[in-house]
């Protein structure tokens, strides 16, 4: 089967049989009942905020999309540089496995250096890769700080404004 290894990159069988094991683990393990638990907790904490106070309830639900668009565009990203820097990886492990495949003509060529730098420059890809979704990560953890502070402020002045207004909230009820 030669000519599979002509279409196909050496370790490419090894990261998907990896990818799928993950996926498979994530989808039964851990994160599946985490999801199962925050979303039903969500919904509970929606309802019993609406028999509290349905206007404050009402304007704080508006801000929610602000929150999930935020979370799959920092998703999307965050998930597109992983797969570089999986495939930086992959290329690496290319070089290292054809040189330790044909370590004899490496080395009778004196072509050790040569290629110790070629592996070298393949890992700067991975590193660069990393370095970005470092910072996007960063950016998302900045962007959930920021929209909570602005969910929490809309919350306080719509109070605010209701307990004013209306005298229908007491304090406790806004902290809630």
């Amino acid at each position: 089967d030669i000519n599979y290894f002509d279409t196909n990159p050496a370790g490419i069988l090894n990261r998907k049989l990896f990818d799928n094991i993950n996926i498979i683990n994530k989808g039964i393990g851990f994160e599946l009942s985490a999801l199962i638990g925050t979303i039903s907790c969500s919904i509970i904490s929606i309802i019993v905020c609406f028999f509290i106070s349905w206007k404050l309830t009402s304007v704080m639900i508006c801000t929610i999309p602000f929150v999930f668009l935020g979370l799959q565009i920092f998703s999307k990203m965050t998930n597109n540089e992983a797969q570089n820097e999986l495939i930086s990886y992959s290329k690496a492990g290319q070089i290292v496995q054809e040189v330790f495949s044909s370590i004899r003509t490496v080395l009778s060529l004196n072509g050790g250096n040569f290629e110790l730098e070629r592996y070298k420059r393949s890992l700067l890809d991975t590193a660069m890769s990393s370095i970005r979704k470092g910072a996007i990560f960063g950016l998302f953890i900045g962007w959930l700080i920021f929209i909570s502070y602005i969910v929490n402020s809309v919350g306080f002045i719509f109070s605010s404004i209701i307990l004013y207004n209306d005298n229908e909230l007491n304090i406790s009820d806004i902290l809630v």
